[in-house]
């Protein structure tokens, strides 16, 4: 059943040049995003598709904090008027979670005085470029917060983009699972990891993108489980996009 599939050719959404990639702004309404996958799968490409969709915000209605333990993987972000933390090393990444959670936490005391159910303001991306990296190195004090994110972020309009090129049950557990609104699943090594991540076979049969030029990958949101060619962005088009903001004198 899964061969009759895999050789019929992906969904693709993808609009007309200069508009926005339809599949990376679903991706970006879920409160909650994991997108993991073996080195090399793609992971970093559908990251930055979905920041490069985001930028057609404006820093009023879209804002950044953007932990990048690998301290290059978003660092073109840094500088961006969006941008409120950028962080790569530990007891910077420590202070940005920190920062994140406070943020939190003021938006819910404005809400309770307030009387709203759902903050109104800016929407806010926690980009983690690395997860498997951060609960690893600082899994003691980051991990809570993290926790403390995951569980309670949504009515605030705080959101988690997560990366990951480790794919187990070690660092994706169930705890981090069940809290998590939709996964991106790309290669993967085995058929264990696959239904890991998107409870199905699958994912282990796909091609490397660096030799297809392609990301296949499973986007799995609530009861829906669909196998997308993911659309690719280009790194000029990201720095295109980067370059004009820096441009701008924009006040959020």
């Amino acid at each position: 059943m899964f061969n009759m599939l895999f050789r019929r050719k992906p969904r693709a959404w993808r609009t007309p040049a200069g508009q926005y990639y339809n599949l990376y702004k679903e991706m970006s309404m879920q409160h909650n995003l994991l997108v993991a996958g073996e080195v090399g799968s793609g992971k970093s490409s559908v990251i930055n598709g979905i920041i490069h969709t985001l930028l057609y915000d404006s820093p009023a209605k879209v804002r950044f904090i953007l932990i990048d333990p690998k301290r290059n993987e978003l660092l073109m972000y840094r500088d961006l008027p969006h941008t409120l933390r950028y962080a790569n090393k530990h007891e910077d990444i420590i202070e940005a979670l920190k920062y994140a959670s406070a943020l939190m936490e003021s938006r819910y005391e404005e809400m309770e005085k307030r009387r709203l159910k759902r903050y109104d303001g800016s929407a806010v991306y926690i980009v983690i470029d690395e997860l498997a990296d951060l609960l690893l190195t600082l899994k003691k004090q980051c991990k809570p917060i993290l926790q403390h994110l995951l569980q309670l972020s949504r009515a605030s309009n705080i959101h988690i983009i997560a990366g990951s090129q480790c794919v187990n049950a070690t660092v994706i557990s169930t705890e981090l699972r069940v809290n998590m609104t939709a996964i991106v699943g790309l290669r993967t090594a085995t058929k264990a990891h696959s239904r890991l991540l998107v409870e199905r076979n699958g994912c282990e049969l796909f091609p490397d993108p660096q030799l297809e030029h392609k990301a296949l990958g499973y986007y799995k949101h609530g009861c829906k489980c669909e196998l997308y060619e993911m659309p690719y962005v280009s790194e000029s088009e990201l720095q295109t996009m980067c370059d004009w903001w820096q441009s701008k004198q924009c006040i959020a």
